[in-house]
């Protein structure tokens, strides 16, 4: 496996660990949600609750839900580089504990722009690369230009 991909694919899997932490995050609100409306007092099982009204707690569960709903949704797949740009698409599919992610990282190196695809499905990652708007004429050249951006991202 080239270094390339399998810093994407080790990024994909911590990515995909993350993401079911917080898919389960999202479940378990969910839940509470649920039992707060069905006019449950959950204050015995979870102290926060003790301190507030029902109203406030019904809140509270909600802000809860939108967060893990964002961060499933935008994922963890950010690097810092200003050289490093991303899209991410996430597709929920109602059987599946986490998304499906299509993450596309642009790397604008010394001799052009490197394309970098990653997908997921379930724990499935494929990663392609693309290199046809780079000058490097090898693509040992071009590894080695992409291998810089990442750790110099890494240190900032």
């Amino acid at each position: 496996m080239l270094p390339v991909t399998a810093f994407f694919v080790r990024k994909a899997e911590a990515v995909l660990a993350k993401a079911a932490n917080r898919a389960a995050d999202l479940y378990f609100f969910e839940q509470v949600l649920a039992r707060l409306k069905s006019g449950e007092d959950l204050s015995p099982e979870l102290a926060a609750f003790k301190k507030v009204d029902k109203k406030a707690a019904i809140e509270s569960t909600k802000t809860l839900i939108i967060r893990c709903k964002d961060d499933l949704t935008k994922g963890y797949w950010d690097i810092k580089s200003k050289k490093i740009t991303l899209k991410v698409k996430a597709e929920f599919i109602a059987d599946e504990l986490v998304p499906r992610y299509n993450a596309e990282y642009k790397v604008a190196i010394k001799s052009g722009e490197v394309v970098i695809r990653v997908e997921t499905a379930g724990v499935t990652v494929e990663v392609y690369a693309h290199s046809k708007k780079s000058k490097a004429t090898t693509e040992e050249q071009i590894q080695d230009q992409v291998i810089k951006e990442l750790v110099l991202s890494g240190m900032r």
